[in-house]
This record gives C-alpha cells, sequence and structure tokens, in this order.
C-alpha cells in the first residue's frame, strides 16, 4: 500500500473538516489538527502498511485510520479547550451536542444495518451495487455472498470501470448479472430495480420509529451509506 504525502494530506483535511463542522474541534485548530495526524500516521506509517489485508480500499482505509488518531487528539486536547475561560461555556454546549450526535449517528447506522437485512440474500446485490454506483469500495465479503465463485473477477471488472461515467454504470451492471445470474438483462431494467430498492430504503428509513430526526432522501443515504462503508472497514481491517 503506497499513499503520498500530498494525498494523505488532503485525506486529513477532509477527516478534520468534517469534525469541524460536527462542532467537535474549534475551527481554528484545523492546520494543527491536520498536520498532527498527518504526523502520527507518518510515523505509524510502516506499522499500518503492514496490518493491511486489502479487504477495503485503500483510500478508506487510510480514512479509518485518520478518523481514530483525529479522536484520540480531540479527547485529548479538550481539556485544554475547556480550561479557556472564553470556551469554556461553549465547549459544555458542544460536550452535549457531539454526544447527541454521537447517539444519532450510531442509531441511523444501526437502523441502515436492520434496514438492508430485511432484503435477506438480496441484501448482499443491493450492497455491492450501491457501493458501486456511489463510487464507494465494494465490501469484499458481500461480493463474496452476491458473485460466490466469481467474486474475483466481479472484482476486476468493477475496479477497471470506477471511472465510467454514471450513466454507463448500470451496463456494467447488467454485465455482472449476467455473469453471476446467468440471467441477461438490459441496463434500463437494472437501472429501475437499483432505484425501486434505494427507494425502498430511503421509505422504510423516514418510517422508523427510531429515525425522527433525519428525513433521508438519494443524497442523505449517500452520505450514510458511505458512513456504512466505512464502519464495516474499521471492524473489517486490524489498524491498531
Amino acid at each position: 500500500m503506497i499513499i503520498h504525502e500530498e494525498e494523505l494530506l488532503k485525506l486529513a483535511e477532509k477527516v478534520v473538516k468534517r469534525y469541524i463542522i460536527m462542532g467537535s474541534i474549534p475551527l481554528y485548530e484545523h492546520e494543527d489538527f491536520t498536520m498532527s495526524i498527518v504526523e502520527k500516521f507518518l510515523q505509524k506509517k510502516k506499522k499500518i502498511e503492514a496490518n493491511y489485508l486489502g479487504k477495503a480500499n485503500k483510500q478508506t482505509y487510510i480514512i479509518a485510520i485518520l478518523n481514530r488518531m483525529c479522536c484520540e487528539l480531540i479527547r485529548k486536547e479538550i481539556k485544554h479547550w475547556g480550561n479557556l475561560p472564553e470556551l469554556q461555556a461553549n465547549n459544555e454546549k458542544l460536550s452535549i451536542e457531539q454526544t447527541t450526535q454521537h447517539i444519532f449517528i450510531r442509531d441511523e447506522l444501526q437502523l441502515l444495518a436492520r434496514t438492508l437485512i430485511l432484503f435477506g440474500q438480496e441484501q448482499y446485490k443491493i450492497k455491492v451495487f450501491l457501493a458501486f454506483f456511489f463510487r464507494l469500495p465494494v465490501n469484499s465479503d458481500d461480493l463474496k455472498q452476491y458473485a460466490l465463485k466469481y467474486n474475483d473477477y466481479v472484482n476486476e471488472i468493477f475496479k477497471s470501470n470506477k471511472t465510467k461515467p454514471k450513466a454507463e454504470l448500470y451496463t456494467i451492471m447488467a454485465l455482472v448479472i449476467e455473469i453471476v445470474e446467468q440471467k441477461s438483462i438490459k441496463p434500463d431494467a437494472v437501472r429501475m430495480w437499483l432505484m425501486k430498492r434505494l427507494n425502498q430504503i430511503i421509505v422504510r428509513l423516514n418510517g422508523s420509529e427510531t429515525s425522527k430526526i433525519a428525513r433521508y432522501d438519494k443524497e442523505s443515504v449517500e452520505n450514510l451509506f458511505e458512513q456504512y462503508c466505512m464502519e464495516e472497514t474499521y471492524t473489517d481491517e486490524h489498524i491498531s
């Protein structure tokens, strides 16, 4: 696994910006936090590379590690922020908001997982195709469950076509269905199937008693699904 410092810096900035938006890091700490987690990553680079199992996309794997490093740094620095008189009251408020946000995200991820399980064996096909459509890493275990003996071949098809225009992705998915399911299907039929399943997921998420804060649409489900994929990667890969 090779990552250039410029790419690492961009990913670190993305991670830190997300925590700033959530209110977990003061805006003025943006540059220091970014450089701190980059430095920490580089210090452990050999160990991180040795622990990379290849299950996850390289970028997703690195983001998961940077997220953990960022959380560790927040826990270390939050006491200092709390001791500053001008920030103390605000941090007390942020602490409550951060806890609420964390619980909410956790609950929504669990809700998405339960929603996908309701599709039975088809859940693996849905997760594989949604990941490909959203240009996210395809989970290797989901691919094995769906593609069975064709998983290596299908994985190469997905990898070599991930930069294709979205309009062409349905043609690629139709090819995968032909290989795995031994049936011919038109790209437009794949599009209708995938959009139908995506809409079903949205309806189930919005109709749940545990989902009272968010009203999901295709864009917000994409964001939630990306977080879900990241959580799966973080669990599957040994990165300590």
